[in-house]
């Protein structure tokens, strides 16, 4: 593993850490100035924002791996110029596309689907169509993050980035303060200003890393007819992933009063940390992974893939054990509300071995994408699709959130078996038994470690900084264990003490 694949790791995991902690600790502070159905419009944006990120017609994962392939030198300097401002000139068109259906549809969404007891049909329209510019906006820097991804420029990106998100979750904290008549319209208003300002930097740095060239880079249909089949392969992956990931949260929002709504939001916002920290272990090794793929490199690619799942799994398993067993008190240390902590106890416990399913996918994905392969992963979302539909109208009337979030454990529990025969397709080294083991035991450690913590009774209602210590030291307890477990780990901390003793 390269110097510049560490470098990357350790600044997209301290950027998503930056950006989770941030959220985590500023979204109690939105739910007291703002009240919980306010932020139920916070989540709603959060879900729009995912969503319009899977809908870009593959045209981020395009770029990021066009990108990767250019810094492999198998791209000519002219022709990465041309494709940027293709791919770059219909994001655009999408992202004013994005706006207008906000435009055009928030009247009609609020008055048919939004049930508000605190908030006036007004304001929450004009709140849609607010979420539609910072969306359109937000949606153009994804494509920017991701051409600075595919070009390993990411340890600047996180620096700067770490910067916007700080000004995007706490600084509107200080606006809502300051602003005597600071309303739910108010943190809409300073979300589009910083996205803007972010879209500005990263076009700028974008530009500046690619080298110049005599003429200036245009549109080309002949470039964009060339990478159709994996962008058009991306767009259906991701259409059907916003279907598996996101049909829940936009029909609940239909389903429920919005302070249900609300609470389940913040149980999401509190699980989706996990998913901050697997991401970018992703995606700094994903323009590696395709450097080795177009080099054919199978045993250093099947290595650097062991490592990649098992960083994820270490790093996320303990976490999402710890909140499972401790739901109840550590919503009551993040909201100091005795109600909330009760209302979301449950919803936290499923959410987080959920959102650890989902970390675990993350990297037979990204190999996947990484080699050009996207039709096994479309078949699995639309198989998933014809299950989670129908059980969304008819669980969710019974058994709440609850039911959906179960039938998505099992099904991503069957994805993660489906991932592991393919991976065996494409190493013919793999023995899926030993893989199976390998990422089963670096979890059954911390979970044994945390399930023994209970025995020791500490009420964080009276003892607050005691409770948060003790988790703290729980959870270096188990990390360590855990990567004590992990094979792949423990071979390159060897390998790396050695060459450390060696200079």
């Amino acid at each position: 593993m390269s110097s510049t694949v560490n470098r990357n790791i350790l600044a997209n995991f301290l950027g998503g850490l930056n950006s989770g902690i941030l959220f985590f600790i500023c979204v109690p502070f939105y739910v007291s100035f703002l009240g919980v159905e306010s932020y139920a419009l916070i989540g709603l944006f959060t879900s729009f924002v995912a969503i319009s990120a899977l809908l870009d017609l593959g045209m981020s994962p395009t770029i990021m791996r066009e990108m990767a392939k250019f810094r492999s030198d198998e791209i000519q300097d002219f022709s990465i110029h041309d494709l940027l401002r293709t791919l770059e000139l219909i994001s655009v068109i999408l992202a004013i596309t994005i706006f207008l259906l906000f435009f055009l549809f928030s009247e009609s969404i609020t008055t048919n689907f939004v049930k508000s007891d605190g908030l006036s049909i007004e304001t929450i329209q004009t709140c849609l169509i607010y979420m539609g510019l910072g969306t359109s906006l937000r949606f153009i820097e994804g494509f920017y993050r991701a051409a600075i991804y595919g070009l390993e420029h990411q340890v600047w990106f996180n620096i700067v980035y770490s910067i916007i998100q700080v000004l995007r979750f706490a600084g509107v904290l200080l606006v809502l303060f300051l602003i005597a008549d600071a309303n739910i319209e108010t943190f809409f208003l300073w979300q589009i200003y910083i996205s803007l300002v972010s879209v500005i930097l990263l076009a700028w740095k974008t530009y500046k890393v690619l080298p110049e060239v005599n003429n200036s880079p245009t549109f080309s249909l002949n470039l964009a007819y060339k990478v159709r089949k994996f962008a058009g392969g991306m767009f259906f992956i991701s259409l059907t992933t916003f279907a598996w990931k996101q049909s829940d949260q936009l029909f609940l929002f239909a389903l429920l009063p919005l302070t249900d709504y609300g609470n389940f939001m913040l149980a999401t916002t509190f699980c989706s940390s996990l998913i901050l920290i697997a991401a970018p272990i992703t995606q700094a090794y994903f323009p590696r992974l395709v450097n080795l793929i177009s080099s054919k490199k199978e045993d250093e690619l099947l290595t650097d893939y062991r490592l990649m799942s098992h960083i994820v799994l270490v790093l996320i398993g303990s976490v999402s054990f710890l909140f499972f067993t401790y739901s109840y008190e550590v919503v009551y240390i993040w909201t100091s509300s005795l109600l909330l902590a009760e209302e979301l106890k449950l919803l936290v416990e499923f959410l987080s071995l959920s959102s650890l399913l989902i970390a675990m996918l993350y990297s037979p994905y990204n190999f996947l994408i990484a080699k050009g392969i996207t039709n096994p992963i479309l078949v699995l979302n639309i198989s998933g699709l014809i299950i989670i539909l129908p059980s969304i109208f008819y669980l969710v009337p019974i058994y709440g959130a609850i039911g959906i979030i179960l039938v998505k454990i099992i099904l991503d529990i069957l994805r993660f078996f489906v991932y592991s025969i393919l991976l065996k397709k494409y190493f013919s080294k793999l023995n899926l038994l030993g893989f199976y083991k390998e990422n089963l035991i670096p979890l059954i450690g911390p979970l044994f470690i945390i399930q023994l913590s209970t025995f020791i009774s500490i009420d964080p209602m009276s003892n607050k900084y005691l409770f948060i210590i003790y988790f703290a030291l729980i959870y270096l307890v188990s990390f360590s264990i855990a990567v004590t477990l992990s094979s792949s780990i423990k071979t390159k901390l060897k390998e790396y003490i050695l060459q450390r003793s060696n200079i």
